[in-house]
C-alpha cells in the first residue's frame, strides 16, 4: 500500500508549481498593460495639456459673460399660534410645529398673489434695474455679423402679475433644518435690489397676516357691537316704559290696601255706620285716582304700541266703574310683569354681549402672531455665483477629459 501511494504524492506536490507559473505570467501581463497605458498617456501629454488650457479658457470666458448673482436672505420665525386665554376649547386648524405646517407657510410665501402684491408696491415699481437684461453669450465683436434685433427673452414684464412671476424665479424659500426659521432668499445681479426685495417680501407677508387677523377681529367686533346696541335699545325702551308705571303701581298698591280695609269694615258695620262711610269715601277717592292715572299712562308715548293693541277692550261704552277697574288692573299688571321679565332678559343679553366683546379683545391681545420677522437681510458684499475656482476647476477637468478621452479606445485596442 505504501509503495502504491508514492507516485500519487509526487503528482500532488507538482500541482502548486504549475499555479505559481500562471500567477507570475498574469502579474507580468497586468504590469505590462499598466506600463503601456502610462506610456500612452505620456506620449499624448500635449492633448491633455491643450484640453486643460481650452477648458480653463472656456471657464474664463464664462466668468467674463455670466452676471454676478448676489443673494440676500430675510428670516421669518414661525411660531405656534397661542390658544385663546378665554376660549380654550378652540381647535387650531394647523400645527405649525410640524414639518407640514412649516412647508405650508413656505408655500404661502411663494404664492403668486403675494408676489403680485409685492410687485405692485410703489417702492418696487420705482426701482431702476429691477428686471436684469438677458445675458448675451456671444463675443462683442461678433454682434455685427451674427445678427441683431430684439431678443424676445429680454422683454420686460408689463403687468404686476408678470413681474410677480419674475420675482418668483429669483425667490427661494427654505426651512432651516431642525428649526422653525424660514429663509426668504432673493438672487439678483444687484445686491441692493436683492436686499430690498427680500426685506420687503418679509414685511409684506407679515402685513398680510396682521391684516387677516385685523379683518377677522373687526368683523367680530362689528357683529358684537351691533348686538350690544340692539340689546341696549330694547333694554332702554323697556326701562322707560316701566318708569312710566312707577307712580300708578304705587297707587294700585294703596288701592289694594284700602280695599282690604273697607272689606273688613264692611263685614263689621252697616253701610250707614260712620267708619263704613269713611272707608267707602276713601276707597272711592283712590279708585278715581287710579282710573285718572291709568288714563294718563295709557295715553303716554312711552308704551304707546301696547295700549293701542288693547284699545278696543277699554273703549267699550257700556262698562261701569267696577268693570273698568278690573280691566285697568288686569292690563296694568300684565304689562308690568312683561316689562319686568323683558328688562331682566335684555339685561342678561346686554351683559353677555359686553362680556363677549371683552373676551374678544383679550383674545386678540393675548394671541401670539403665527409668524414674526426674525431678522432682515444683510447687504451681500460678495456674489454667491458664479464661483471662480469652481468654474475654472470644472473647465480644466472637462477639457482634460476631452484631451484624454478620444485616444483611450485605440490604446486599449493595441493592448
Amino acid at each position: 500500500m505504501a509503495r502504491s501511494n508514492k507516485p500519487r504524492l509526487k503528482e500532488i506536490e507538482l500541482e502548486p508549481f504549475a499555479d505559481e507559473e500562471d500567477y507570475d505570467s498574469g502579474s507580468a501581463s497586468s504590469r505590462e498593460r499598466v506600463r503601456q497605458l502610462v506610456m500612452d498617456l505620456l506620449g499624448r501629454w500635449y492633448w491633455i495639456a491643450l484640453g486643460l488650457i481650452l477648458g480653463v479658457l472656456g471657464g474664463l470666458y464664462y466668468l467674463s459673460k455670466a452676471p454676478k448673482i448676489y443673494e440676500a436672505t430675510s428670516t421669518l420665525l414661525v411660531k405656534q399660534g397661542a390658544s385663546s386665554v378665554i376660549s380654550s376649547d378652540q381647535v387650531e386648524d394647523m400645527d405649525l410645529r410640524s414639518a407640514d405646517g412649516l412647508n405650508t407657510v413656505a408655500q404661502r410665501v411663494e404664492r403668486l398673489e403675494l408676489l403680485t402684491r409685492l410687485a405692485d408696491l410703489p417702492e418696487i415699481q420705482q426701482t431702476e434695474g429691477l428686471v436684469p437684461d438677458t445675458t448675451n453669450w456671444f463675443p462683442e465683436w461678433s454682434e455685427g455679423w451674427l445678427g441683431g434685433g430684439d431678443d424676445p427673452s429680454n422683454k420686460k414684464p408689463e403687468t404686476s402679475a408678470e413681474l410677480g412671476r419674475e420675482i418668483g424665479e429669483w425667490l427661494e424659500v427654505a426651512v432651516r433644518r431642525k428649526t422653525r426659521l424660514l429663509d426668504l432668499t432673493i438672487a439678483h445681479p444687484s445686491p441692493e435690489i436683492a436686499q430690498k426685495l427680500a426685506d420687503t417680501l418679509a414685511r409684506e407677508y407679515i402685513a398680510e397676516l396682521s391684516g387677516d387677523r385685523s379683518d377677522g377681529r373687526n368683523s367680530s367686533s362689528a357683529i358684537l357691537k351691533t348686538q350690544s346696541e340692539a340689546a341696549r335699545l330694547k333694554l332702554q325702551t323697556a326701562q322707560n316704559a316701566q318708569a312710566n308705571y312707577q307712580q300708578i303701581l304705587e297707587t294700585l298698591k294703596d288701592l289694594e290696601v284700602k280695599e282690604v280695609v273697607f272689606s273688613d269694615l264692611d263685614r263689621r258695620y252697616l253701610p250707614l255706620h260712620p267708619k263704613h262711610m269713611a272707608a267707602k269715601a276713601t276707597l272711592d277717592e283712590y279708585q278715581k285716582r287710579f282710573l285718572s292715572e291709568f288714563d294718563l299712562v295709557r295715553k303716554a308715548t312711552a308704551d304707546k304700541d301696547y295700549w293701542e293693541s288693547n284699545r278696543a277692550e277699554w273703549d267699550q261704552t257700556d262698562l261701569d266703574v267696577t268693570s273698568r277697574l278690573q280691566i285697568a288692573r288686569r292690563l296694568l299688571t300684565a304689562r308690568a310683569t312683561v316689562l319686568k321679565s323683558e328688562i331682566e332678559s335684555q339685561n342678561e343679553v346686554f351683559n353677555t354681549v359686553l362680556t363677549k366683546m371683552q373676551e374678544t379683545e383679550i383674545d386678540q391681545k393675548a394671541k401670539e402672531a403665527e409668524v414674526e420677522l426674525s431678522s432682515l437681510s444683510e447687504f451681500p458684499e460678495k456674489p454667491a455665483s458664479p464661483k471662480t475656482m469652481t468654474v475654472l476647476a470644472g473647465g480644466g477637468i472637462f477639457g482634460s477629459g476631452l484631451g484624454l478621452g478620444p485616444r483611450l479606445p485605440s490604446g486599449q485596442a493595441r493592448q
